[in-house]
């Protein structure tokens, strides 16, 4: 795993490490009793089921996952309603689970993570997430709007002893070579069905394998460091014997002392033993401290939004972005001067919640404009991603039944429907036909549509059922239109 380097600055008097705790999660954290079982490797919905219950019964409320081949049910797209927000268990750290919403459906709903105490999982280059911390996990359909969005999330419940830390500068100033910082602990965690508490808290202020401190009962600590990039690791263990490690990376910064015969200026550090130069009996002084580093790119540094989607229906997007060796935050905003520009801490999943600019003609699309910054500074390049947020429901100008081939089993076998719509932003993605507006099945693509038409006009299979159908568009966006009947 991966880790982040924090840099301090010298009149920076506290510093929040990486996993500091949050008030958002109660300790402990309480799980919910499962209702139902997951089927590993599952490919359809339900994936999961109750012991004992109906084939295909999708009550569940909430499902233990196994610990290998998880899948996060997804309502297949006969149905596609849930009936209400899930919660989904995995039995400890480490475990790795994929969603059917991104892999089996036909437009494929990437979701957005909200960090509710507990960050975000860490997302496969093929697909899934894997969880190696313990904690709670919020998600939601990132494409889906109004009722289905509200009922497309759901939380992950991960078991086990969950450790968080958070440091400060203790030195009056990060000045000279034997700095001083403070760890804290408290903030760990256990997440499980009956209430369970840390025990146990040990430090490794080196990183080199050995527990410098190991206490019952106090969760805080401290260590000198020189600069340069450090790592601390907390080990802690919960009232059952079970134990959780994280790293902290952080950097202390080069800053050097103020010269007192100089007005305040830094001293110029300097070699040899020409007198003056700050060395007594005109000896060596002392070699010059190293300078922050650059920014090391690579060539496949960037940004995209919503994994480079052309149209969106929700202000709410994710960022995904590759930043370069030695970033410590990112800088991102939605206008090119970056005069409300927002500092985001780096995620080890390389996913960034992010809100658009509302405001402004809809046609144009939303940008964002993103820096990265190192040990010297904010970066003067600036990498750009745009989409189109589109919020305008598109319509269905008319829809009527046309006769079918002839030798079908039944009239109602025989029927198409013909049907138009129009979308003023993103064009005409998809048609969903059905007997009834709760179910509306799958979404039906128009055969020989131009790319991004605006227009429909295109004849679909009916479903093999008799009487009245209903009728909906959706765009490219997401956004679907009002139903329509078709009669006759």
């Amino acid at each position: 795993m991966s880790g982040i380097l924090v840099a301090l600055a010298a009149a920076l008097a506290v510093g929040v490490g990486a996993g500091a705790a949050s008030a958002n999660v109660p300790s402990p954290v309480i799980v919910p009793s499962p209702d139902s079982l997951g089927v590993p490797n599952a490919t359809s919905s339900p994936a999961c089921y109750r012991q004992g219950g109906p084939i295909g019964d999708n009550t569940w409320l909430t499902c233990l996952l196994p610990e290998l081949d998880a899948v996060v049910d997804w309502p297949d797209q006969s149905t596609n309603v849930w009936p209400a927000p899930r919660s989904f268990i995995l039995p400890k750290p480490g475990t790795f689970a994929t969603w059917l919403g991104e892999t089996q459906t036909e437009i494929g709903r990437p979701l957005v993570w909200n960090d509710v105490g507990s960050g975000v999982p860490i997302a496969s280059a093929g697909g899934g997430y894997s969880f190696p911390l313990a904690g709670k996990y919020a998600w939601e359909c990132l494409v889906c709007s109004g009722i289905e969005r509200q009922k497309l999330q759901g939380t992950m419940y991960v078991i086990g002893p969950r450790p968080m830390i958070s440091y400060k500068l203790v030195s009056s100033d990060n000045s000279g070579t034997h700095i001083t910082y403070s760890f804290d602990a408290s903030g760990s965690f256990v997440t499980d069905y009956t209430p369970h508490q840390i025990v146990e808290y040990a430090f490794d202020f080196q990183d080199d394998g050995t527990f410098d401190q190991v206490t019952p009962g106090d969760p805080t600590g401290e260590a000198t460091y020189a600069p340069g990039p450090h790592t601390v690791r907390i080990n802690v263990k919960d009232d059952t014997g079970r134990t959780a490690t994280y790293p902290l990376f952080f950097e202390v910064p080069v800053v050097r002392a103020p010269d007192p015969t100089d007005g305040g200026t830094p001293a110029e550090p300097t070699r040899g033993g020409a007198p003056g130069d700050g060395a007594p009996g005109g000896g060596s002084g002392p070699p010059p401290p190293p300078r922050p580093a650059p920014l090391q790119y690579g060539g496949h540094e960037g940004l995209s939004i919503s994994g480079g989607a052309d149209y969106t229906n929700d202000p709410r997007v994710t960022l995904n972005v590759v930043a370069p060796l030695g970033t410590t935050s990112l800088l991102v905003a939605n206008d090119g001067g970056f005069t409300q520009a927002q500092s985001l801490p780096v995620s080890l999943t390389g996913r960034y919640p992010w809100r658009l600019r509302s405001t402004g003609q809809e046609r144009l699309p939303k940008v964002v404009y993103l820096r990265f910054v190192g040990g010297l500074g904010i970066d003067v390049k600036t990498f750009t991603d745009d989409i189109i947020l589109d919020q305008t429901k598109p319509k269905v100008t008319s829809a009527a039944f046309t006769p079918g081939g002839q030798g079908q089993a039944s009239a109602a076998a025989r029927r198409s429907v013909r049907v138009k719509g129009s979308d003023n932003l993103s064009g005409i993605g998809g048609v969903q036909i059905t007997g009834n507006r709760a179910k509306p099945g799958r979404t039906l693509k128009p055969a020989r549509q131009p790319a991004r038409s605006r227009t429909l006009n295109a004849t679909f299979p009916a479903p093999a059922t008799r009487g009245s159908l209903w009728v909906r568009v959706i765009d490219r966006a997401g956004n679907a239109s009002a139903w329509r009947s078709v009669t006759g």
